[in-house]
C-alpha cells in the first residue's frame, strides 16, 4: 500500500509550474485592453473637466480591482488607454521624471494634478 502511494504523488511532483514571461504580461495586457474597447470602455482623451476625469478615473481603478490587475501592471493598462491629449500629456510626464517606474499611486496623483484642476 505504501507503494501505490508513493507511486500516486510522483507524477505530480514531477510537473513544472510556468513561471510567466514579460511577453505573456504584455499579451495579455494587449488582450485585456483590447477587449475592455470592443466592451465600449473609453480611452480618455484628456478633457479638462473635473467630472469627466474623476468618472474616468474611478470607472478605471473599479474596473482594475474588479478583475485583479496586480499594483505594478496598472499604469501599463492605464496609460493604453489613454489618447490624444491625454497621451501627449502622458508621454511629456514619463520625459519629465528621473525615475522610469511610475507606481500606481503616482500616476493616480499626476493625473489629478493634470486633470482635476
Amino acid at each position: 500500500m505504501v507503494a501505490s502511494m508513493s507511486s500516486a504523488t510522483t507524477p505530480a511532483a514531477s510537473v513544472a509550474l510556468r513561471v510567466p514571461t514579460f511577453k505573456d504580461s504584455m499579451v495579455g495586457l494587449v488582450h485585456l485592453v483590447k477587449n475592455m474597447r470592443e466592451m465600449g470602455y473609453e480611452p480618455f482623451i484628456g478633457e479638462h473637466d473635473a467630472v469627466i476625469s474623476w468618472r474616468w478615473i474611478q470607472k478605471l481603478k473599479n474596473t482594475l480591482n474588479q478583475i485583479r490587475v496586480a499594483e505594478e501592471l496598472r499604469v501599463d493598462y492605464a496609460t493604453q488607454l489613454l489618447s490624444d491629449k491625454a497621451q501627449t500629456w502622458w508621454e511629456i510626464v514619463q520625459m519629465m521624471r528621473t525615475i522610469k517606474e511610475i507606481s500606481w499611486d503616482d500616476f493616480k496623483m499626476e493625473f489629478e494634478n493634470k486633470f482635476y484642476s
